[in-house]
């Protein structure tokens, strides 16, 4: 099972896929998989690195997170 959403990453389908046995595909990863197809680095010579990208991508989410709780 795939969400695509972004925010929150684990979304309430995800859940009930992950209660049921599913295999899932979060938000975060799909985004970093479309990252790597990209022609830009083709274009720039690096090669693309799926786990660095998720790391970084999860450390946004996180201070955005991070974020929003100290305004409320």
């Amino acid at each position: 099972m795939s969400d695509a959403a972004y925010r929150p990453l684990r979304t309430e389908l995800l859940a009930k896929a992950e209660a049921l046995a599913c295999r899932t595909l979060d938000g975060a990863r799909i985004c970093v998989h479309q990252g790597r197809g990209l022609q830009a680095f083709h274009f720039t010579g690096r090669v693309p690195d799926p786990q660095r990208m998720r790391r970084i991508f999860l450390s946004l989410i996180d201070a955005e997170q991070s974020s929003s709780d100290l305004e409320k």
